[in-house]
């Protein structure tokens, strides 16, 4: 299926952080993550054209993990928008749980620091 263009809209809740975080970083990740826009066209199954983040979340790190989390789940045959939505949402929780402990293994999405 071809998708033209799709707006995703970023529905996170705040993420889980180690036990030792401040419980005031989760509601700041959580905030970022809800303001984050983007605008991604394909170019036919598992094929991202492009990806361009609209809204900032505000952390040029979330960001710039955003557009790799979008192809991560575009090569995974993500093809309609809620499916697409969720999977780049999981993979962005993972990237801010990444940040919070360094101990933690890759995850889905391919999150990189």
């Amino acid at each position: 299926m071809l998708l033209a263009a799709l707006l995703l809209v970023s529905q996170a809740a705040p993420v889980a952080a180690p036990v030792s975080a401040d419980p005031g970083d989760l509601v700041v990740m959580g905030e970022k993550l809800r303001r984050l826009r983007m605008n991604i066209a394909m170019d036919g199954p598992r094929t991202m054209k492009s990806c361009a983040v609209t809204m900032s979340s505000g952390d040029p790190a979330i960001d710039k993990q955003a557009c790799s989390s979008a192809s991560y789940c575009a090569s995974e045959g993500r093809d309609h928008d809620e499916t697409m939505a969720d999977c780049i949402d999981n993979a962005l929780k993972d990237f801010v749980r990444q940040q919070n402990d360094p101990d933690m293994p890759p995850t889905q999405g391919g999150a990189t620091r």
